[in-house]
């Protein structure tokens, strides 16, 4: 269904020179199954903790990703 729109929102995110990004929905959610490929890529790029945000099932959600652990929540 093609790659996600994924915006860098953030650049000092927390304070703490982490990464915070989103995505734009178009109709289509983020397939979870591949947020870590993309989550440490970007954590590649970005040499510091990633967080996306965008919505799963209707709902916002926060991936984060740092120390090669990931983690998420609603919002």
């Amino acid at each position: 269904m093609g790659q996600p729109f994924v915006y860098v929102m953030d650049g000092n995110f927390q304070n703490k020179a982490s990464c915070f990004s989103g995505t734009k929905h178009q109709g289509l959610d983020l397939d979870v199954r591949c947020r870590g490929e993309t989550m440490r890529s970007l954590n590649e790029i970005w040499k510091r903790p990633i967080n996306v945000e965008t919505e799963v099932d209707g709902q916002k959600k926060l991936f984060s990703y740092a120390n090669g652990e990931f983690s998420e929540k609603f919002l």
